[in-house]
């Protein structure tokens, strides 16, 4: 069955930049929040996942769809990392090195989860700055210091049950 989408773009996208409880910004400081609110947002009336919308963008972009293993069954990032890890070794595949692109708050949590998940892979961090939040400012707003000390508290938190686990 084919489907129609009407979107009023421009009404979406000036809901979605001034909606935005805060100022998301790419690497030139740019605002950026207005389209990414706006993909959030078509995704979630087109029912895309994220995995959904990423290979999509991929198999544009030349990529087959036989050479793409998507993980959709997690809601967060320890999972995600650990589902990876269950569709490589199902596949057989053998993960050498791995591009990691995510929020520069969250970079030190999400390389820790997949250094556990896949301990003998070499990870390249590519942060992304976002909510206005950078190395350099995190600690002169609450909302910097609530995510970046957020993050840091789930660290601790999070490994310890891990740690054991799976390096004891």
């Amino acid at each position: 069955m084919n489907r129609l989408l009407i979107v009023d773009g421009s009404n979406l996208l000036f809901q979605m930049f001034f909606g935005m409880p805060s100022r998301i910004t790419n690497s030139e400081g740019k605002a950026i929040q207005g389209t990414f609110g706006f993909v959030g947002a078509l995704l979630k009336i087109i029912r895309k996942t994220d995995c959904e919308f990423f290979t999509n963008v991929l198999m544009k972009n030349g990529v087959p769809r036989t050479a793409i293993f998507g993980e959709e069954k997690s809601g967060h990032t320890r999972d995600n990392a650990f589902f990876s890890r269950n569709i490589v070794n199902d596949n057989s595949l053998e993960i050498k090195t791995a591009m990691i692109a995510c929020k520069a708050f969250h970079a030190r949590r999400c390389l820790m989860l997949y250094q556990l998940a896949f301990p003998d892979t070499e990870f390249i961090v590519c942060p992304v700055h976002c909510y206005n939040i950078t190395k350099n400012n995190w600690y002169t707003t609450e909302q910097g210091i609530n995510r970046v000390l957020g993050e840091l508290s789930r660290c601790g938190n999070q490994f310890v049950p891990d740690i054991k686990e799976y390096l004891l």
